[in-house]
C-alpha cells in the first residue's frame, strides 16, 4: 500500500482505499448491526446491575451448565434449532460472558454437550418471545426449578458439584462490568459510528494476518465488533479460520497498563505496526481508554434522594409521642419534664432565641407500672429530657 497521510485527501477517497486493502477480509455476518445489538445488551445488564453480583454470577454458572447447555444439546441437534431457546437474563449474561473466550467456549461446550451451542444477537422484543418459549420447554424438562430468578440470593449454588467448565467465568464477567464502562457513551449506539468501527476491526485482523504471533491490541471501537463476532461462534470460527488460519483468541484478562507491562508494551506495538501497514494514525477519538470507573460515583440516584439534595438543611420534626423505658423506681411527682424550644428570628446575623416550657405537659406524663415514662401531644414535642429528683438524665 503506497504511503499517504489522512489529512492530504478527502475522507471518502481515504475510506475508498482502505476498503480495495481489505477485500481479502471477508466475514459472514452483519457486524454493524451484531455491534448495536451487542452494545444494547451489554446496556440492559449494566441497568439490571445485579448481574454483577458475584453471589448472582455464581448462581447462574451453575444454572447454565446443570440446566441451560443440556436443554438445549437435548431438544436440538443442529445450529439452527439452537437458536430457536433464549435463556432467562442472569444465564444469558454468563452464556455472553462465556462466549468471549471463542476457543474455551468450544472445549467447555463438548465437555457438556458433546457439540458447540450456537447463539445469536436479536433485538430485545425478538429474544423476548423466544424466552418465552423457551420457558415452556424448561418447565417441562424442569419443573421443580424455576425459569426466572427473581431472588438469585435466596438460592445456594451446591458446593459439592464438580463443573465441566474450565473458563472462569466469574472473574471475567467482573472484567466485562469495566469493559462497559469504557463503551458506554452515546455514540457506540451510532450506526455511523461504526460504519468506520468495522472498518478498524477489518484492519485489526489484516494485521493479524501478517503478525500471526504478535500480540495486538485494539482500541475499544475495535473490540465491540469483535465482541460482537465472538458471540456468534460458528461463523466467528469460521470466518477466522478462513482470514487467519486459526481461531482468534480473546484474552481480556492482560490489563495492567502500567509503564513496562504486556499491555503497554503491545499498545507501542500496534500503534507502530498499525502506521506502518496503512499509513494512519491507530488511536481513534472517542475510542480510547477512559480511566477506571468512578466506583459509583456517577451511578444514578433515586428521585427521593434528588428532592432531599433541594430540601432545607434545617426543618421542623414534629414528634407526637415519646417513650422512655427502664426508669429508676420513682413517685409520679418527682419527675419534672423540660422542652426546650427554637424559634428562628428570621435574621440571620443574630442567633436564635431559645424559650424553654414546662407547663404546657404538667398533666401529659405518667408513670407505669413498669416504670416506663410515657409522653404524648396532638401538637407534638420538641427537646425534652426527663429528670428525676436524684438528678438521673434520661
Amino acid at each position: 500500500m503506497g504511503s499517504y497521510q489522512l489529512n492530504e485527501m478527502d475522507e471518502s477517497k481515504h475510506c475508498k482505499e482502505l476498503d480495495a486493502l481489505l477485500t481479502d477480509i471477508q466475514l459472514s455476518l452483519d457486524l454493524i448491526n451484531a455491534t448495536l445489538l451487542e452494545f444494547e445488551f451489554l446496556k440492559h445488564v449494566d441497568q439490571l446491575q445485579t448481574l454483577y453480583n458475584p453471589e448472582v454470577v455464581s448462581r447462574a454458572i451453575y444454572r447454565y451448565e446443570k440446566y441451560w447447555l443440556p436443554l438445549v444439546s437435548a431438544h436440538s441437534k443442529t445450529q439452527a434449532t439452537d437458536l430457536e431457546f433464549v435463556p432467562p437474563i442472569d444465564i444469558h449474561w454468563v452464556w455472553h460472558v462465556h462466549l468471549l473466550a471463542p476457543v474455551s467456549y468450544r472445549i467447555d461446550c463438548e465437555a457438556v454437550c458433546g457439540r458447540i451451542i450456537a447463539h445469536k444477537l436479536r433485538p430485545k422484543a425478538e429474544l423476548e418471545i423466544l424466552r418465552e418459549k423457551s420457558r415452556l420447554v424448561w418447565e417441562e424438562m424442569y419443573p421443580d426449578v424455576p425459569f426466572q430468578v427473581d431472588n438469585v440470593f435466596s438460592q445456594d449454588k451446591p458446593t459439592d458439584v464438580e463443573s465441566k467448565i474450565g473458563y472462569n467465568i466469574l472473574e471475567a464477567a467482573s472484567r466485562q462490568k469495566l469493559f462497559f464502562y469504557q463503551v458506554s457513551l452515546p455514540h457506540y449506539s451510532d450506526k455511523d459510528f461504526h460504519v468506520h468501527s468495522l472498518r478498524r476491526y477489518k484492519m485489526f485482523l489484516r494485521l493479524k494476518k501478517k503478525n500471526p504471533k504478535t500480540f495486538l491490541v485494539p482500541c475499544y471501537d475495535i473490540d465491540i465488533v469483535w465482541h460482537a463476532h465472538q458471540v456468534h461462534p460458528y461463523e466467528y470460527a469460521s470466518d477466522c479460520s478462513k482470514i487467519l488460519g486459526f481461531v482468534l483468541k480473546h484474552d481480556d484478562s492482560v490489563n495492567d497498563r502500567s509503564e513496562g507491562s504486556k499491555l503497554n508494551n503491545a499498545n507501542d506495538v500496534t500503534r507502530a505496526m498499525w502506521f506502518e501497514e496503512f499509513r494512519v494514525p491507530f488511536p481513534r477519538p472517542g475510542s480510547m481508554f477512559r480511566g477506571n470507573p468512578p466506583q459509583g460515583r456517577l451511578f444514578s440516584i433515586t428521585s427521593d434522594f434528588q428532592k432531599s439534595l433541594l430540601a432545607p438543611r434545617e426543618m421542623d420534626v414534629k414528634v407526637s409521642a415519646v417513650k422512655i423505658s427502664d426508669l429508676p423506681e420513682m413517685e409520679a411527682n418527682s419527675l419534672v419534664i423540660s422542652v426546650q424550644l427554637e424559634t428562628d428570628s428570621g435574621n440571620h446575623q443574630k442567633p436564635k432565641s431559645k424559650k424553654k416550657k414546662t407547663d404546657l405537659y404538667t398533666n401529659l406524663v405518667s408513670v407505669t407500672n413498669d416504670n416506663n415514662l410515657e409522653v404524648d401531644h396532638p401538637e407534638g414535642l420538641v427537646q425534652f429530657t426527663a429528670t428525676h429528683t436524684r438528678n438521673i438524665k434520661i
